[in-house]
């Protein structure tokens, strides 16, 4: 299902060890759709492998690595990475325009 606005994004975990995972990834918009792989390191870094080479805005990256960290963060409590997670984020407000009033 399409959000109408902001992303929505979900995980499907393909493997992990040593403290580290691998995921499938999937992010859509209401007028795109982005698929890849995203990668925890053991150090906690997230690196994303986007397929077709095209990739997502960078606000969208952005909301899936702050839960892709988080889910290392909590892998350090459990052990062990959820398989599946999905997630909504709404899409960031524009930056007010220095020196204008509304």
């Amino acid at each position: 299902m399409k959000p109408e606005q902001g992303v929505r994004f979900e995980l499907r975990l393909k493997s992990s060890a040593d403290g580290s995972a691998r995921y499938e990834l999937s992010l859509e918009l209401a007028a795109s759709a982005f698929e890849g792989v995203a990668d925890i390191l053991g150090s906690g870094e997230v690196r994303f492998d986007w397929a077709d080479g095209a990739a997502p805005p960078d606000w969208c990256v952005a909301a899936a690595r702050a839960q892709l960290r988080m889910l290392f963060r909590d892998h350090g409590r459990d052990g062990d990475f959820p398989r599946r997670l999905t997630r909504w984020r709404p899409e960031p407000a524009p930056a007010p325009v220095p020196g204008r009033t509304e």
